[in-house]
């Protein structure tokens, strides 16, 4: 166990010394190192208000690899002797005074152009003189001259302390930082002291997306950014058309095929336009840094684009019949919606645009059998197609599309082969809205959906298949 003695100690020269014990000589010039570092904090404190963790710095309560060189220069020509057992260690206040009048020459000879250009390197050096100058004051009666020199040194060092640190590695070595509030260039790896306080910083590189961001900084520290900086966005637009038959553009500029573009744009969405005869596809790009993209811009030859719109025209000038399954939902009853399965049949006669014809339905709420049906539908439909808009003819890949919206009227004669009753036949009216897909020119697949407006206001889902002819 080591003890800190602080007191006025007779020995042979009737001298005031610091003592200190242990176990060991490390453990009792530990104690001492403390024993001083208490005695002369007192005396500084008594004489003026100083910062605790400066003086700390250069005289630390430990002796370590940080703080002895620091301690050995105040307790070098320590004396060891036995003392109840223990090691103990003490040094006279005269070896103390002689150690800080050695430290202030040290200090009136020092220049503060020598500091050390690494950050870390030149805080630690400042750390150091500034707990040296405390040490002086503290120890040593001074003259107003002596003073007034560690005065002026102390303020200058307490004023580069201030000060925190930045430096930016990226992986550009040539890349440029800009700093709010700071008008100097800054390269990367190169160590910017700034005062305390938030910035904001850029990094520039020619042929990179610039990187933007904040950074805090505080009294003392150093702080490390490292950031890649990615390449400027790469679209390649590629298509089964020459370069001379087709127009592709690209956030308003014209590009060639195959060729690509650098967008000197790293976020944010831009727009792209390609044309072939009637044909036109159009897209939206995501920007992002590092950004290689390849658009496909695939279009129908003239012969695919001939036997598409024969396939079209046979259909819009054919009569057809449309075989289709699907579920009527009442909704007349919002607590308990019947469901029913549907099966319907229409046939019907295209000229041109228009389509319109006759069809039956039957539905029933369980098995498609006769003795379960409970709707049977008489119906007149008429509808309005769109093989194309404009000159654009309507295709999902190479197969014909075609939308259409109509109505379907007419009534449920269920109620009259039930009861002969009809007083109480409904009237059907429905809106109708589907679509044709044409796999060939005689053969399809129908989609649709139907709203009823009068008695019923059932839902029908339908998909089945349509036959021309």
């Amino acid at each position: 166990m080591k003890k800190i003695v602080l007191s006025a100690v007779l020995i042979s020269t009737f001298a005031f010394s610091y003592e200190g014990c242990g176990v060991t000589k490390n453990e009792a010039l530990n104690s001492l190192s403390q024993s001083i570092y208490v005695s002369v904090k007192n005396n500084l404190n008594k004489k003026e208000s100083y910062s605790k963790s400066i003086f700390s710095t250069f005289f630390s309560k430990k002796i370590d690899s940080s703080s002895s060189q620091s301690s050995s220069v105040i307790i070098k020509n320590a004396k060891f002797y036995n003392k109840n057992g223990e090691v103990c260690a003490s040094v006279s206040e005269k070896n103390v005074k002689d150690s800080a009048k050695q430290i202030l020459k040290e200090i009136k000879t020092f220049k503060i152009d020598s500091l050390p250009t690494v950050f870390e390197e030149k805080e630690k050096k400042i750390n150091s003189m500034l707990g040296k100058i405390a040490f002086v004051k503290a120890v040593l009666k001074l003259s107003s001259e002596d003073l007034k020199i560690l005065n002026k040194k102390e303020a200058i060092l307490i004023e580069k302390s201030s000060k925190g640190a930045v430096v930016f590695n990226t992986s550009d070595v040539n890349a440029k930082i800009i700093i709010s509030n700071y008008n100097k260039p800054i390269l990367p790896s190169q160590e910017v002291e700034l005062k305390e306080g938030k910035y904001s910083y850029k990094i520039l590189a020619n042929n990179k997306c610039p990187v933007e961001g904040e950074l805090e900084v505080k009294k003392g520290k150093l702080i490390s950014i490292n950031k890649t900086l990615g390449d400027y966005p790469q679209i390649t637009f590629k298509s089964n058309i020459p370069q001379n038959k087709i127009s592709i553009n690209l956030d308003g500029i014209d590009v060639q095929l195959n060729k690509t573009k650098i967008l000197k744009q790293c976020s944010g969405n831009i727009v792209w336009s390609a044309r072939y005869r009637n044909q036109k596809k159009d897209g939206t790009i995501e920007l992002e840094p590092n950004l290689k993209k390849i658009i496909e811009v695939d279009f129908m030859s003239p012969e695919e684009l001939k036997k598409l719109k024969e396939k079209t025209d046979f259909f819009t000038n054919s009569s057809e019949i449309d075989i289709n399954y699907g579920f009527d939902i009442n909704s007349n009853d919002s607590q308990n919606n019947d469901t029913l399965k549907r099966i319907e049949v229409d046939f019907l006669k295209n000229k041109g645009i228009y389509k319109f014809g006759g069809g039956l339905a039957v539905a029933t709420p369980d098995k498609l059998i006769a003795k379960d049906i409970n709707a049977i539908e008489l119906l007149l439909n008429f509808r309005v197609q769109l093989p194309e808009i404009g000159d654009t003819q309507l295709r999902i890949g190479t197969l014909p599309f075609i939308p259409y919206f109509g109505v379907s009227s007419g009534v449920d004669v269920y109620h009259i082969v039930d009861s002969w009753d009809f007083s109480d036949t409904p009237a059907v009216v429905r809106g109708v809205a589907g679509f044709n897909i044409l796999l060939h020119k005689q053969f399809g697949l129908n989609f649709n959906y139907q709203r009823d407006f009068m008695d019923k206001k059932d839902n029908v889902f339908e998909a089945g298949i349509v036959l021309s002819f």
